[in-house]
């Protein structure tokens, strides 16, 4: 059973993150104002009846309905805008997080170390791409260790037969493969 572990950056990519939530932010500002225009606009050349400090008034929109609008407003953007950069922090990270993820395990392939894994939450975004990079990582890992298992038989036989037969040429390229398969590491498989 995995261990759930506690978050410890919140702005695992700030531009990106950063990105997101100032365009979330700006959609509810747009929303809001466009509720805003759509209420003057209905609104025009009617009356307003508003019950304050215990008097019945009567004006336009303009005067009376649109500044109680306003302040209504004003705790909707602010209460709407902590909501929303809350929300999108959360909504970001299901993107964010396995893009770091992917990106470390395809750098440490583009390193040579086909022995990790891209291991995603339950509702992060994008677990078909970390199950292809998984697919390769383990397919490239089986493919070199088969090559490091016929390598060994080649060094094998050649140590038997000796390199004092004429096999100096085929010695070096054995030493050259072996030194280029070195580059790698992969997770050790077993001998069929």
């Amino acid at each position: 059973m995995s261990k759930a572990t506690s978050r410890r950056k919140y702005f695992v990519r700030p531009e990106l993150q950063g990105k997101y939530i100032l365009s979330n932010l700006v959609i509810a500002l747009l929303g809001s104002i466009a509720f805003a225009l759509l209420t003057a606009f209905f609104s025009a050349g009617t009356k307003v009846f508003v019950y304050r400090d215990y008097t019945l008034q009567m004006g336009s929109p303009g005067s009376i309905f649109l500044r109680e609008l306003a302040s209504a407003q004003l705790f909707y953007i602010v209460a709407v805008g902590i909501l929303v950069i809350f929300l999108s922090i959360i909504t970001s990270h299901r993107l964010a997080g396995p893009m770091v993820k992917m990106e470390r395990a395809l750098g440490a392939m583009a390193g040579g170390d086909y022995s990790g894994h891209v291991a995603l939450r339950r509702k992060d975004v994008g677990k078909d791409l970390a199950e292809k990079i998984n697919a390769v990582s383990v397919n490239l890992a089986e493919r070199m260790g088969t090559m490091d298992i016929l390598l060994k038989k080649m060094e094998e036989r050649l140590a038997a037969e000796g390199s004092v037969n004429g096999n100096k040429e085929m010695d070096e390229l054995v030493s050259q493969l072996r030194t280029e398969l070195s580059y790698f590491t992969f997770p050790e498989i077993p001998p069929e």
